[in-house]
């Protein structure tokens, strides 16, 4: 009996022992959570002010700088010498009133006469005048008509052709004048050297006009032949 007796009591004894263990890795795991909790929010606290706060300064610090860098600037600009702006050193009506001054025209020169040896006076007048009568041009009109035999083994195709010529300058009607004959002959000789196939086309009476362009121009000594007309131009059997 004795024996059994001490045998539950170290039994209790050994329960007693286990409670307390277990009651004090309680409290332990207990008192860490508390102390997980309480370092918490000073951690997170910690971190929002490195994160937050710090960037906030830095561009509150940027924005300053920027702001008076701008400042400066505009205050710069916006400066102007006493004068500039308020006229009072004159310098802005100065340079004003500098520009608004007219230019004056050049001198007027009149161009006086060319004197020649023989005493007579030539203006740009009487200069121009001259040199527009030498470029007028005139119409000489060859009359009677010209009636010829054109070149043909027959003989009896003819070409009857009205003239009128355009000299340059006027003065060249004059000695047309005076050489009607040579005149008559040089255009008869171009006229009675073609067939009637070569002025029965466009192409050929224009050649025909160049021939007897070239035709008197050779023996004109006071102008040109610039152009024939025909006025009138028939050609065919006799």
């Amino acid at each position: 009996m004795a024996e059994a007796g001490e045998t539950e009591k170290s039994a209790n004894e050994e329960e007693k022992k286990e409670v307390k263990k277990e009651e004090k890795t309680e409290k332990e795991v207990d008192n860490k959570k508390d102390e997980v909790k309480k370092d918490t929010p000073l951690k997170v606290k910690k971190t929002f002010l490195q994160k937050g706060i710090l960037p906030l300064i830095v561009i509150g610090i940027l924005v300053l700088a920027g702001g008076g860098i701008i400042g400066f600037i505009v205050g710069k600009g916006s400066t102007s010498p006493v004068g500039a702006s308020g006229n009072e050193g004159g310098y802005e009506s100065e340079y004003i009133s500098e520009a608004k001054e007219e230019v004056p025209p050049p001198p007027h020169t009149d161009k006086l006469p060319e004197q020649h040896s023989s005493g007579h006076e030539t203006t740009s007048e009487n200069t121009t005048s001259a040199e527009g009568s030498l470029n007028q041009f005139s119409d000489y009109e060859i009359e009677p008509l010209f009636r010829v035999n054109l070149l043909d083994k027959t003989g009896r195709i003819f070409l009857r052709v009205g003239i009128t010529l355009k000299v340059d300058p006027v003065e060249t009607r004059t000695e047309l004048d005076t050489k009607k004959a040579i005149l008559r002959d040089r255009i008869i000789t171009v006229l009675s050297s073609k067939t009637q196939t070569e002025i029965s086309s466009r192409e050929g009476k224009e050649i025909l006009k160049l021939d007897i362009i070239k035709g008197v121009n050779e023996f004109l000594t006071t102008g040109r032949v610039k152009d024939v007309y025909y006025t009138e131009f028939a050609h065919g059997p006799n």
